[in-house]
């Protein structure tokens, strides 16, 4: 089945998250599995520019490669950016708020890295970290026990896993 459920449904509560905590969203960087009709209309009710990857199994993404391949490559579409030519974005902010996304991204990606010290890969290690578990709680997040590699994982990250959170 294309895409993922979980993320389909995800966004919507994200979104609802970040603006309950007062962050003002204006970009989002998406992966194909939160394309539907209801996440990109909601983007755009909301005035948030996305970047997105457009599944090729979309009848969309059919249409748009017979009607607009041939195109794609001219140069009304390019843009300047310093001395590079690049394709067309929403905006000069998007694309910027992509840039600096990824490089954010790969200073922390090099920091896990160097932190591991060649005991785990960074994929690895974050695969392991994804099974935490939490138990929600009307007023408290409870952490589960985290398994011998997680605390070895968070120990190498210099990082603390408290038992419970208040929420």
């Amino acid at each position: 089945m294309a895409g993922n459920i979980v993320d389909v449904s995800t966004l919507a509560t994200t979104l609802m998250e970040l603006e309950h905590h007062g962050v003002k969203t204006a970009f989002a960087l998406i992966n194909a599995g939160y394309f539907n009709q209801e996440n990109i209309g909601q983007l755009y009710r909301n005035g948030i520019a996305f970047l997105t990857r457009l599944p090729a199994g979309r009848v969309l993404y059919k249409q748009l490669i017979l009607n607009h391949a041939q195109d794609l490559e001219k140069a009304e579409y390019a843009v300047m950016y310093g001395k590079r030519v690049l394709f067309r974005v929403h905006s000069i902010e998007a694309f910027r708020g992509y840039l600096m996304l990824h490089f954010l991204a790969l200073i922390l990606y090099l920091e896990f890295k160097k932190a591991l010290n060649g005991k785990y890969t960074v994929e690895g290690a974050l695969a392991e970290l994804t099974n935490l578990m939490c138990a929600f709680y009307d007023r408290e997040v409870l952490v589960i026990e985290p398994t011998k590699i997680m605390k070895e994982v968070f120990s190498l990250l210099g990082l603390a896993v408290p038992n419970s959170l208040g929420v």
